[in-house]
């Protein structure tokens, strides 16, 4: 899938493109609709062919690309035999990776602009920010903010409801989790709805809140129970601090419908087989950047099944293993 991914740009993959838009939607800057280009591509095609592929393949990537090789910029490895990581790409957003001085910053300022000016696009300042490692000195981290004129990370701050960094709370770090879906239900729960409508708010709303999170991390266990104890007390109709009757343990509404349950997922449980679709990644995966990291980190000589948890892992690697 890395291989796919990182491959230039073709001809034909602009052809296809045009094609899948629709013809009389989003008019570009020239007051031009799709259905003028799918018409008359035999005449206009090859031009504007050779200027989008210019764009794609000597945008950000490329220029990154480019920098790496030539060892003008530096990322970081997680160890020994470990590929290096330059830039991590999400759908609006980018993580550099390099050296903490000035000459690297300047550097890559000046790819930043390059990419503005062919692009139009602007980097949001305000929305930037730097993270840095503890050997790091202050002097230089207030040097380099002072440079980009940004702000620093603070220790629980989180991209895609994920913590950036764990603290050795594990139940302070996952705890806006439990916010989350508390909230939710209380705007639900005082509401009148049917058994129907309760089970499913608690399965598609609920249960849909912390499955992310789970799927690369292993929460505490204090955390699933306390979720479930949220959600029992949602389909049982309790409000504030009302008592009512368990007619059955959240363990039996778990089982599914076919058995007589309703159902509901056991946290814990959901948590560990999404765990273990990850470790299926990285035995299916091989040539995925998750695949290379951890097996240069975790097993080198080794296969996934022998793998040890090694000396002072990562969170999400314990979770795995």
């Amino acid at each position: 899938m890395n291989v796919e991914l990182t491959k230039p740009f073709v001809a034909a993959e602009v052809t296809v493109a045009l094609n899948q838009m629709h013809p009389t939607k989003a008019p570009g800057p020239d007051g031009m609709s799709a259905l003028f280009f799918q018409s008359y591509w035999h005449i206009v095609g090859d031009s504007i062919i050779t200027a989008v592929l210019d764009l794609l393949n000597t945008g950000l990537i490329a220029l990154l690309r480019e920098a790496e090789v030539k060892r003008n910029l530096i990322g970081v490895k997680v160890c020994k035999g470990a590929p290096m990581v330059t830039h991590l790409l999400f759908a609006d957003d980018s993580i550099l990776s390099c050296c903490a001085d000035v000459a690297t910053s300047s550097f890559i300022q000046g790819l930043l602009d390059k990419y503005e000016l062919a692009l139009g696009q602007m980097i949001n300042k305000s929305k930037t920010a730097m993270v840095f490692s503890k050997n790091v000195d202050a002097i230089k981290q207030r040097e380099l903010l002072q440079l980009w004129g940004v702000h620093t990370f603070q220790q629980y701050d989180r991209y895609l409801s994920l913590p950036n960094f764990l603290g050795r709370s594990k139940a302070q770090t996952f705890e806006g989790i439990k916010t989350r879906v508390w909230t939710n239900l209380q705007s639900w729960k005082g509401k009148l709805l049917s058994q129907r409508g309760s089970e499913i708010l608690i399965k598609a709303m609920a249960l849909s809140i912390p499955s992310y999170s789970m799927s690369c991390f292993k929460l505490p266990l204090t955390l699933c129970r306390e979720l479930e104890m949220m959600m029992a007390r949602l389909w049982r109709g309790q409000r504030n601090d009302e008592r009512k009757i368990h007619w059955l343990s959240w363990k039996k509404l778990c089982v599914s419908k076919f058995r007589g349950g309703m159902g509901f997922k056991d946290l814990h449980m959901f948590n560990m087989s999404l765990l273990a679709k990850q470790g299926w990644r990285l035995l299916q995966n091989e040539n995925s950047l998750l695949h290379r990291i951890f097996k240069a980190k975790y097993y080198p000589n080794c296969t996934f099944f022998q793998a040890s948890l090694g000396s002072n892992p990562s969170y999400a690697w314990r979770g795995i293993f």
